[in-house]
Formats: C-alpha cells, sequence, structure tokens
C-alpha cells in the first residue's frame, strides 16, 4: 500500500482533521490555533507567559460570539470598507473602491480531474468572495487558463478597479502577445479573457508567485478533491495571520 504524501500546508492538515470530526470541533480547532497564534504575539512582543486554560476560554468565547452574530449579505460584505471608512473617518472613502483576485488551476495526473478556484480580496486585504469549480481540461495550463477567464468574469461583475493576480507566468505572459504565441489548448480561453480586458482599462492581469498564492491554490485543489468545505470564507479570514506567516 502506498503512503500518502505528507502534509505540508497547514490548510490541507486542518481538513484532513475535519475529515473525521464533527462540525463543531473542527470550528473549535480554528478559533483554538488563532488563540494560540494570539498568545504566541503576546509572548513575542509583550514577554506575557501564555496561559493554555485561558486560550482555550477564548477560542470557546469566540466561536459561541460567531455562532450567534447574525450574518452579513454578499454585497454587504464587499462594500464594507467604504461604509467603515465613512462611519470612523471624516474623509469620504475612495471614490473608485479595488479589488484584488487571486486565481489558480488545479489539475490530476492520475484522475485526469481538473478545478479552478479564485478569491477576491478587499480594501483590507480580507477575503470577501470567491469560487470554485470543475473544468474539463486535459492539462494544467488549460485549467491555469480557465481560474484566469473565472476571475476576469469576476472582475467585470465588480464594476470596480481590479488586480487579476496568477502564478502561471507563461499564460501571463502570452496574453501581452499577438494570438499566434498563446499556447493553442488555451487559445480560445485567451481570446475571450483578452477581449474583457480591452474593454475593461480597470481590470489588469498581473503575475505573482505561487507561495503568495496559498488562498487560490487551496481552494482550487480542495475543490478538485471534494474536501472544500461551504464555510472556506470564514476560515480562510480567521487563520489568514498564520498562513500568511507560514506558507
Amino acid at each position: 500500500m502506498s503512503t500518502p504524501p505528507p502534509l505540508t500546508n497547514p490548510l490541507d492538515w486542518l481538513f484532513q482533521v475535519q475529515k473525521g470530526a464533527p462540525e463543531q470541533s473542527t470550528h473549535f480547532i480554528i478559533y483554538l490555533l488563532w488563540t494560540i497564534w494570539l498568545a504566541r504575539n503576546e509572548k513575542v512582543f509583550d514577554n506575557v507567559t501564555p496561559w493554555p486554560p485561558r486560550s482555550c476560554s477564548n477560542a470557546t468565547r469566540d466561536q459561541k460570539q460567531w455562532t450567534e452574530c447574525p450574518k452579513v449579505p454578499l454585497q454587504q460584505r464587499l462594500h464594507s470598507d467604504q461604509r467603515n471608512h465613512t462611519q470612523n473617518n471624516p474623509d469620504p472613502p475612495p471614490s473608485n473602491p479595488s479589488y484584488e483576485i487571486h486565481c489558480d488551476g488545479s489539475f490530476s495526473n492520475e484522475s485526469q480531474e481538473a478545478a479552478y478556484g479564485y478569491v477576491i480580496l478587499n480594501n483590507h486585504g480580507q477575503v470577501c468572495d470567491g469560487a470554485a469549480g470543475p473544468v474539463t481540461c486535459s492539462s494544467p495550463i488549460e485549467a491555469e487558463a480557465m481560474a484566469i477567464q473565472e476571475a476576469i468574469f469576476a472582475a467585470k461583475r465588480l464594476n470596480a478597479t481590479v488586480h487579476v493576480k496568477s502564478d502561471c507566468l507563461s499564460l501571463v505572459n502570452a496574453m501581452a502577445r499577438t494570438p499566434e504565441f498563446w499556447p493553442w489548448a488555451c487559445a480560445a480561453r485567451l481570446s475571450v479573457v483578452t477581449a474583457i480586458l480591452d474593454s475593461e482599462p480597470r481590470i489588469k492581469v498581473e503575475f505573482f508567485s505561487r507561495k503568495n498564492n496559498f488562498r487560490a491554490d487551496w481552494i482550487a485543489r480542495s475543490f478538485n478533491q471534494g474536501s472544500l468545505p461551504e464555510d472556506w470564507i470564514t476560515v480562510l479570514n480567521l487563520l489568514d495571520p498564520f498562513f500568511s506567516n507560514v506558507s
């Protein structure tokens, strides 16, 4: 029997735990990890000795508060940064809100199954929306092209300044060249993408490293493996400071 590959990504480890634990237990683990991270910061920056019972108590309190609080609709989440700025500052919010969309594709050589995933980050760098879905293709670069295309569709719906970021350098470079230089397997999708970019000057496609693309990479792979939880946006925002430092 083959040995499964080691889990090097903390999110992968967390959702391996989720598969065999009740939902409430998984949520508690998430909040406990967060309070442990806060206790670590207190030790590093303020030399406060951690006290494990307090971390457990704080995790229980935070989980209870989140469970009982009313959930905010998507459109309010997307623009809450503007409203909060208006309430707390005398200056008006920026007239042109900006977002980042990080996208990635996942392709399994064994099953030949593929998926795309993207996350939308608001002005404060918080994940406020995103999506994942299946891709019919025969290569990893086609999955990457589908991820870029879906991210561009999402950017157009936002009607704002949007920086779409992909870790597929070959596709990002290809979009700056004429069609004869495009990878043939991706030509149809790139044609759609470049047509939108030509008509939407506020949308830009940029390259950034796979290390920084851990959010989109995780949701695309998790969807492809059938393990993406319904509350993945909450999970990413709760643990983002921790994962950003260890990724």
